[in-house]
């Protein structure tokens, strides 16, 4: 066999391995976006927005379909807080608060007395749209699944609703929307 036929049964075969690797690592070179965003006339806030090398882990999540973390809201604070507790790898849980427009907090424990206005199902879907749905006819039904215990927290002021998104068999996020 000459180096000239050698190289021609090989071109398949690297062509193959070029794919296959660009299929499981390109989507690393795609920021991570939750799975739902904010409604035109809102503002989405992401406490547990991943840096650069995090997002990175939580794509190749939802392209994987793992759950690196698992979210529980708690509440609202008096002051604007909303408090949260995030479960990673089986690990105990750990307690954070986050103000609307800051970055979120690692705390010990969360307040005893915290505000739980939960916001029907129906009303908590007009604030998000799911991320990228084709057709669009489809959109309203993605954003059902993608909103984790159907649960989601009204501040005490009214002004933001907490939620927790989650990709269908992928990563949570939590997400906080400003009303305009």
């Amino acid at each position: 066999m000459t180096m000239h036929n050698r190289s021609r049964q090989m071109r398949p075969v690297l062509i193959v391995f070029l794919g296959i690797m660009l299929l499981v690592f390109f989507p690393i070179f795609i920021p991570y976006q939750p799975a739902v965003i904010a409604a035109d006339e809102y503002q989405l806030f992401t406490p547990t927005k991943p840096g650069l090398f995090e997002g990175m882990g939580k794509q190749m999540a939802v392209r994987f379909e793992t759950r690196p973390c698992t979210y529980r809201l708690l509440g609202w604070s008096d002051d604007g807080a909303l408090y949260y507790g995030a479960t990673c790898q089986a690990n105990e849980p750990v307690y954070w608060a986050y103000t609307p427009g800051q970055e979120a907090e690692r705390v010990s424990d969360a307040p005893e007395m915290l505000n739980r206005n939960v916001v029907p199902q129906k009303e908590a879907l007009n604030w998000v749209y799911a991320n990228g749905v084709r057709p669009k006819e489809v959109e309203p039904w993605s954003r059902d699944l993608a909103i984790r215990h159907h649960e989601a927290l009204l501040s005490a002021d009214g002004r933001y609703l907490a939620l927790i998104a989650r990709h269908l068999y992928g990563p949570e996020d939590v997400l906080v929307i400003q009303r305009n």
